[in-house]
């Protein structure tokens, strides 16, 4: 099966895989909820008592906006040091459910099991924990690196705008591209330490960088394909809420609704990708 022909036949993935990309989003979407209410409640008990609050209801004024910061940030400050348990247990539940994922596009003809899913994750939960905080220290070191010579550049005096935006545009290009590639890594990797019976995270982040390396163009080929969809629906939300009045009650309700289906989306796209990786994977593993 050449790569074009695994590209096709994962867009079934994304209409079979409906039921658990929707268990994943209304998770997410419940706990965000648990969160921004608060937040929300917040800032309207604040802005209802300071005299900047006519001026952000009319529109965003970032002056406004600064000085209410300035009055009101201790209040502010306390909801956010305590969201950073919440931002972690986003963040591993994220990984939680890669285990849930890969267990399912590895087989996606049957119908999807929740409990088996969970038993999956169950599983590789510690394995995939290790892992994505190796990978996010190999992501920290490489945006520090490429990063550093960008801030280098733009540090001297008399410097022209075009030459900054430049200069910082050129780093965020290259982020990116090696970004995408650590993340194939660790892809490679999950589906390694999925299969393997004994769980040694670091031997597998190690083979999984040398099988990437013999197979740099092929990934990357593989990636473009995949992210054309996603970037096309992005694109597409973007030109819509620009256009979109938010003048009325039910405008906001639509645009909420609107958004919502877009994040739905997003993460069927992200076990289309699972689905993709694996199966050229599997097929590299069988002929090799």
């Amino acid at each position: 099966m050449n790569t074009l022909k695994i590209y096709i036949k994962s867009f079934s993935i994304i209409l079979k895989s409906l039921k658990i990309g929707s268990i994943i989003y209304l998770i997410f979407l419940l706990i965000a909820l648990l969160l921004t209410i608060p937040f929300y409640r917040l800032f309207v008990g604040v802005t209802e008592s300071n005299v900047l609050s006519e001026s952000l209801m009319n529109g965003f004024n970032a002056t406004a906006f600064g000085d209410l910061i300035r009055a009101d940030g201790k209040v502010f400050l306390v909801y956010i040091k305590g969201l950073w348990p919440w931002l972690l247990a986003f963040w591993m539940l994220g990984v939680y459910f890669y285990g849930m994922i890969i267990s399912w596009v590895r087989n996606p003809i049957e119908k999807f099991n929740l409990s088996e899913g969970m038993n999956q994750a169950n599983k590789q939960f510690w394995a995939f924990l290790k892992l994505s905080v190796y990978v996010l220290i190999i992501q920290a070191i490489v945006a520090f690196v490429i990063y550093l010579i960008p801030v280098i550049l733009v540090g001297n005096d008399n410097l022209t705008d075009d030459y900054i935006v430049r200069t910082i545009a050129v780093g965020v290009i290259i982020h990116l591209f090696f970004f995408a590639t650590v993340s194939f890594v660790a892809d490679i990797a999950r589906f390694k330490l999925f299969q393997a019976s004994r769980k040694k995270v670091l031997k597998t982040l190690w083979q999984s960088i040398k099988f990437i390396v013999r197979r740099f163009g092929s990934f990357w080929i593989m990636y473009i394909l995949w992210v054309i969809l996603p970037l096309t629906t992005m694109a597409l939300f973007i030109i819509f809420r620009k256009q979109f009045n938010v003048d009325t009650s039910s405008s906001i309700l639509i645009l909420f609704l609107i958004q919502q289906a877009f994040v739905w989306l997003k993460f069927l796209f992200k076990i289309q990708k699972q689905g993709l990786f694996y199966s050229f994977y599997i097929q590299i593993q069988e002929t090799d």
